[in-house]
């Protein structure tokens, strides 16, 4: 087993020194929670990945009234010292592949010092890396295509690898973006067919984002459709195909309005 370092914070530092900058400046603190409160968002629950010793993290707890507040840092003085200024935060040095598991729980998540993602300090064998990719192409139907170059995938297959990167973590949710959009009818069949096996063999929740109603119908147990940003029906797959509301019928039928003609 070896340390592999993705990415040097030296290197790093040469690209994205004007990000830091301003990452690293408190206008850009006053900035989020400005944003957030003029949002109205009330996270009960905050992570901010790169914490150091937690005095940022502890001004969003005051600000925000967060009832649980998580802070993840590689520094382990760091962490020593948040613990003994703020006794009511969790700082805690966690690898980066542990954190994709746990991210997911919390209401808000704020990344301190993104170089933390890009500095991962995981103990893992080269090995190790090959077998785990080739476990998360196999289950996308894309086995032995390691060495390929993206030129030589086609649209399906590229859709395939983009779920294989999701799953490496094993999610507990999953969300696609218009999974078929621009593939023909054949292969889209086939993308729906993949999301249905992951949601099972994986045991984990799916949410697809689509205008594609045969998609829609087909890996669907329940459909919300939005109109003009808000929930206008939901239900299951079949009371929407048979809703006589107009707007929704005109939509899973493919019927335009005259007036929608008109550019």
């Amino acid at each position: 087993m070896s340390n592999i370092k993705i990415v040097k914070k030296k290197e790093a530092n040469k690209y994205f020194k004007r990000n830091l900058d301003f990452f690293n400046s408190t206008k850009s603190d006053y900035r989020i929670l400005d944003l957030l409160k003029t949002s109205n968002i009330k996270p009960k629950s905050i992570l901010e990945i790169g914490c150091a010793n937690g005095i940022k993290l502890n001004e969003y707890q005051k600000n925000l009234n967060s009832k649980i507040n998580y802070g993840i840092d590689l520094s382990s003085e760091a962490i020593k010292s948040g613990k003994k200024k703020f006794k009511k935060l969790k700082l805690i040095k966690l690898p980066s592949l542990e954190i994709e598991k746990i991210k997911i729980k919390f209401d808000l998540i704020i990344c301190g010092f993104f170089l933390y993602l890009l500095d991962r300090e995981e103990i893992m064998s080269r090995e190790a890396i090959r077998k785990t990719v080739a476990e998360a192409l196999e289950l996308v139907d894309l086995g032995g295509t390691e060495n390929k170059k993206p030129a030589e995938l086609s649209g399906g297959m590229r859709k395939r690898v983009g779920l294989a990167r999701a799953i490496i973590y094993k999610p507990e949710i999953i969300v696609y973006d218009e999974p078929t959009t621009g593939l023909d009818p054949v292969v889209s069949d086939s993308i729906d067919q993949l999301v249905i096996k992951m949601r099972d063999q994986l045991n984990c929740t799916t949410i697809v984002v689509t205008h594609d109603t045969r998609s829609m119908r087909r890996v669907g147990n329940h459909v919300m459709m939005l109109h003009h940003g808000l929930i206008h029906a939901n239900g299951k797959p079949d009371e929407i195909f048979k809703s006589t509301d107009p707007i929704v019928h005109k939509f899973v039928n493919g019927i335009a309005d005259p007036k929608d003609l008109e550019f």
